[in-house]
């Protein structure tokens, strides 16, 4: 799914914040797929189902930090030394940081959204579904 998505990368402007398109394509891939899963079940599948998105979404802030500029430093410190660190950025990384950041944010505050969502449907399962009460769903990284 992250690399279907991030295959065609570009930056949706029709938001709030100009965000990777990927990003909002993700999110719509899992409410879609969250909708199909609890119009079947919300047992140990829709369990299973959070995991694969977590790793995902694990994979795609990975993704987003490899968009990163990579840092440069004095010759005289290590690369190590966090206030040695500085970061010369071309012409057009400028906008591309702007947009990595928009992007992060968007993500945490969707996923925070997703994760509410997740633990309402938990919340509204019958008490005989215990295995499901105890389900800690989080899709924090």
């Amino acid at each position: 799914m992250v690399n279907d998505v991030m295959a065609s990368e570009i930056v949706d402007r029709n938001g709030a914040l100009p965000v990777f398109s990927s990003s909002v394509n993700m999110f719509a891939y899992i409410r879609n797929s969250v909708k199909r899963c609890t119009a079947l079940t919300v047992g140990q599948t829709f369990f299973d189902l959070q995991l694969e998105f977590k790793y995902c979404l694990g994979l795609y802030a990975n993704r987003l930090v490899a968009k990163l500029p990579g840092f440069i430093t004095d010759s005289n410190t290590p690369p190590t030394h966090a206030a040695a660190a500085k970061w010369r950025l071309a012409d057009k990384q400028e906008e591309e940081l702007c947009f990595v950041i928009n992007t992060a944010e968007y993500c945490a505050d969707t996923v925070l959204s997703c994760t509410q969502h997740l633990a309402n449907i938990c919340a509204e399962l019958p008490p005989n579904l215990s295995s499901i009460d105890s389900l800690n769903i989080e899709f924090c990284m």
